[in-house]
């Protein structure tokens, strides 16, 4: 169990503001805090309860820092109230500005313990991303690029070096409800959702977003030194242990509110299959790298969406091996793939193939 009720304050009714939910309904809103990437705005969810909590934070950034107070004040309260901040995960437009609100209020920073590293360090360990990315055909002055666009968002998070590291079925109490941490990797290694049992409410993080395919980013195993983790496998398995939580609502990390949990799962598992399809058609013509396949499939590409569209192939390309659809050779030392067996690839709902 993580938290303490603390001192309970009595305040008087007032008009609610926007995003009121479930029994504990006036206590719950989301704040849409900018962000300079294509998505534009970052859901902070500020929950009024004791102790007065946060989930995620933001860039940091002068902007997020007074919009977050600017509404906190509208509901009566200010910063350095704020008790317990909790990260769905490491990723900067997540938990960049915690470290100055921890420093304005003393707040408590809950993340997984398989994200610690993230934000305690902010970028991926570069030596060892540039040989995984040299390694899948990335060329090396796009791979330097790449590096140098992760260095350029230096200023836009803090390293967290104290934090609660909390793990599967960890909860997290309020005076009111209790939150139950569900670890999710996939998006991330430490990713994790927030249910609210009671209500069946569920903060979803970068999981589950409406209308976009969240990306199961290339991750460096810290396990295996300079190899890479099977992301888009473990968000496969994530997918399939929330099919089994009776949700009602979810509060994602991006963009609109949820109630429809099968239409998102059934739009996922159908982009999956055409990413697959148009994969293996690739691989119908010869042997590609990664990087070549991503070039076939999007053409010209950003230097940042470079990385996520080879992120994106090496996890397809990663449950196609184990379904024994492809296989790889290294030559010149890159990753080449090539087909192996013709056989159809089905999902079904709860993820699982056949």
């Amino acid at each position: 169990m993580i938290g303490s009720l603390g001192n309970i304050s009595v305040r008087k009714k007032r008009k609610t503001k926007p995003l009121v939910l479930g029994r504990a309904g006036e206590r719950i809103y989301q704040v849409q805090i900018p962000i300079p990437f294509p998505l534009k705005t970052v859901n902070v969810y500020v929950i009024e309860d004791e102790p007065l909590t946060l989930v995620d934070t933001g860039v940091n950034s002068e902007n997020g820092l007074k919009k977050l107070g600017t509404f906190l004040r509208s509901i009566d309260h200010d910063i350095t109230e704020i008790k317990r901040i909790i990260l769905t995960h490491g990723h900067l437009d997540h938990f960049g500005l915690a470290s100055r609100i921890s420093a304005l209020s003393s707040a408590e920073i809950i993340i997984h313990s398989a994200d610690k590293q993230k934000v305690k360090e902010g970028l991926y360990p570069l030596k060892q991303c540039k040989e995984v990315l040299l390694r899948n055909g990335i060329p090396l002055p796009i791979i330097e690029k790449i590096i140098e666009y992760w260095e350029s968002n230096r200023s836009l998070w803090e390293p967290l070096h104290h934090c609660t590291l909390v793990n599967e079925d960890t909860m997290i109490l309020f005076r009111n409800f209790t939150l139950k941490i569900i670890h999710c990797p996939g998006h991330s290694p430490g990713s994790i959702c927030l249910f609210h049992e009671k209500e069946k409410i569920l903060f979803s993080g970068d999981h589950i977003i409406e209308g976009i395919i969240p990306n199961p980013v290339l991750e460096i195993d810290e396990n295996r030194y300079s190899l890479r983790s099977n992301s888009f496998i473990q968000y496969l398995n994530s997918l399939k242990k929330l099919n089994y939580l009776p949700i009602s609502l979810i509060l994602p990390g991006h963009g609109s509110m949820i109630t429809d949990l099968k239409t998102i799962y059934d739009s996922y598992y159908n982009h999956f299959k055409i990413r697959q399809a148009q994969i293996l058609s690739f691989l119908n013509e010869g042997q590609l790298t990664a990087y070549e396949i991503s070039w076939k499939l999007f053409s010209n590409l950003s230097v940042m969406d470079t990385f996520l569209g080879v992120s994106m192939i090496l996890g397809h390309l990663d449950f196609l091996e184990v379904q024994e659809l492809v296989g790889f050779q290294e030559k010149g030392g890159k990753f080449f793939y090539h087909l192996k067996n013709k056989r159809p690839v089905r999902f079904n709902i709860t993820g699982s193939t056949a």
